[in-house]
This record gives structure tokens, C-alpha cells and sequence, in this order.
């Protein structure tokens, strides 16, 4: 839906033009995964299919009205809108009629859309610009930089020299600063990390973080920006292991977790999420739970309530 409209708004706002077939364009592309999904697809590659299927039709629409402007295309799209209405109707072995469709509960990196809560919270994240700051020609209304405690900034300079995805200049011009572990510094907003659950991959079983139900040997996997801080947790819970860091965002294979013993092997929820499909029953992850000062929460709470 938030393409559609993104499309829409191109055409509408940069050219002037109108099309009223936008909603079939994204019928099709629904209907397709839909399809996809009832017949044993993974959601995944359902997702990419309908996108391919939905580009091929809007292709062969769009080329023989390519050089129609203002009212009439306008009416082309608005024919194009009543046959595809037309075809979601009729075609019911595929779309299933004015029935509609049961498709199974989705699920994207291990998180199922099943309540309403969650679908909530997934769209209130995609408002949300993890590492976009550096977009400038992105509008923004708040601003929150995060930066590690221990490491601070580093050598003070950015990619590729430093550490650094913006110049240091920029702290000066974010509305909150939040230190990740302390020690803080001047107005800087205090947050920690404190472990939680320990959550077993493939059968979801929870246990508290002085419940661990096994050996304390284990093998460590972290492919996040800053993988001692992960090991050096690890430590203080009382583990013993072998460390086994990854490039941050590190796509995993099957090698990358292949030991020859049959110990645990224990990793961070984002790593995790990654390795679902392995469907290796010795990996566990640690569930992390992050605490921020209250005066945080209020200030926010104000600056929003003055947008």
C-alpha cells in the first residue's frame, strides 16, 4: 500500500497527471501473493513474485498509454481500474470471487503478524529511519543520535577512515543524544542493555537469564557493530566459549555454524533472525531488554506534541 501511494504521488505531484488504476495495479500485486501463498510459497519469495507480476502489468499498460496526458489518461487508467475489478470478480479459482481469500498468518524474520498489535507496532517502525540521518535530502522532524559509551567516536572520523557515519559537527544539531552503556557526557541520555530471556530457535522455549538449562559452555556468534560488547555479556553471565565474530549484517550459511561438537551455540536475537531457515537445533539466542532514563520518554513526549 505505502508503494502504491509513493507512486502515485510521483505521478501525481512531479508530472501533473492523474491515474485512477493505482488500486488495481495493487490488486494484482495482492491477489498474486495471495495466490502464492495458499498454493505452499514461502512469504518471501510470494513477496518478490507478486512484485515481479505487478512490474510486467503495469509494463504492458503502462507502454500503450505512455503518450496520453491529462484527461484521457486519466480515463485509460480508470478503464483499466473496472476490468481488473472485473477479473478479481469472475476469476474465482484464483481470487475466489466476491469470497475473497484465507491466506496463513505471515511471518518476516521470525516475527508473526497474527494480532493486530503487532502489525501496529511493524508499521509504526517503518515510519521510523534507522541509520537515514546521513540522507539529507530526507525530511525529518525529530532527531536521535545513538552513539556506543565505551567507544564513543573514535577516531573522531568517518567512512572509510573512521568509525563514524557523519561528521561529529552533526551532535551539535540533533534534538537527543542517547549513550549506549555509558559513561554519559554532557546532556547525553543514558540507555542500557540488560539481558532477558534465553530463547531457543527452533522450538521457542524461554528460559530467565539464571535458568540457563544447560552447560555453560557454548559456542558465541555476533555479527553486530560491536561484538565484544555481546561476548563481554556472555562473560559476566558466567559462560565459557569461543568467539566467533561477524561482520555486521553478516548474510550466514550453514559453514559459518558448523562445529564438530555438540555444544550450544549461543548468538544475539539479530543474528538469530537470520538463521531461522537452518533449522539447526543447537542454536539459542539472548534476548536483550533496553532501559532508558524516564526524563527521555518525557522529553520526546513534548517535542511531539509540539509537531
Amino acid at each position: 500500500l505505502a508503494i502504491a501511494g509513493i507512486g502515485l504521488m510521483i505521478l501525481s505531484g512531479y508530472t501533473g497527471l492523474a491515474s485512477l488504476g493505482h488500486a488495481a495495479f495493487l490488486g494484482v500485486g495482492a491477489y498474486t501473493h495471495a495466490f502464492l501463498l495458499t498454493n505452499g510459497i514461502p512469504f518471501y519469495y510470494s513477496i518478490i513474485i507478486a512484485v515481479v507480476v505487478s512490474f510486467f502489468v503495469g509494463a504492458a499498460i503502462g507502454f500503450p498509454i505512455l503518450r496520453l496526458t491529462g484527461l484521457y489518461l486519466a480515463i485509460a487508467t480508470l478503464a483499466f481500474g473496472f476490468i481488473a475489478e472485473h477479473v478479481f470478480i469472475r476469476w474465482e479459482h484464483f481470487t475466489g470471487g466476491n469470497r475473497g481469500m484465507v491466506v496463513t498468518t505471515p511471518e518476516f524474520a521470525g516475527i508473526s503478524f497474527y494480532d493486530s498489535a503487532t502489525f501496529y507496532y511493524v508499521c509504526l517502525i517503518a515510519l521510523i529511519s534507522d541509520d537515514g540521518l546521513q540522507h539529507y535530502s530526507m525530511g525529518r522532524d525529530i532527531e536521535i543520535a545513538v552513539i556506543d559509551g565505551a567507544r564513543r567516536l573514535g577516531n573522531g572520523l568517518a567512512f572509510p577512515a573512521g568509525p563514524l557515519r557523519e561528521p561529529k559537527s552533526r551532535l551539535s544539531e540533533v534534538d537527543f543524544i542517547v549513550n549506549n552503556g555509558g559513561p554519559t557526557e554532557a546532556d547525553e541520555i543514558l540507555m542500557t542493555l540488560s539481558p532477558a530471556k534465553f530463547i531457543h530457535l527452533n522450538s521457542g522455549k524461554e528460559y530467565s537469564v539464571d535458568k540457563w538449562p544447560m552447560h555453560n559452555q557454548v559456542h558465541a556468534i555476533a555479527g553486530v557493530g560491536n561484538p565484544n560488547r555481546f561476548f563481554d555479556l556472555l562473560l559476566r553471565l558466567g559462560f565459557e566459549f569461543d568467539k566467533n565474530p561477524f561482520p555486521d549484517h553478516h548474510k550466514y550459511n550453514k559453514r559459518d555454524l558448523y562445529f564438530l561438537d555438540h555444544l550450544p551455540i549461543l548468538m544475539t536475537e539479530k543474528d538469530a533472525a537470520k538463521c531461522k531457515h537452518f533449522n539447526n537445533s543447537k542454536i539459542w539466542y539472548l534476548s536483550i531488554e533496553p532501559k532508558i532514563e524516564s526524563q527521555f520518554i518525557d522529553r520526546l513526549e513534548e517535542k511531539l506534541n509540539d509537531r
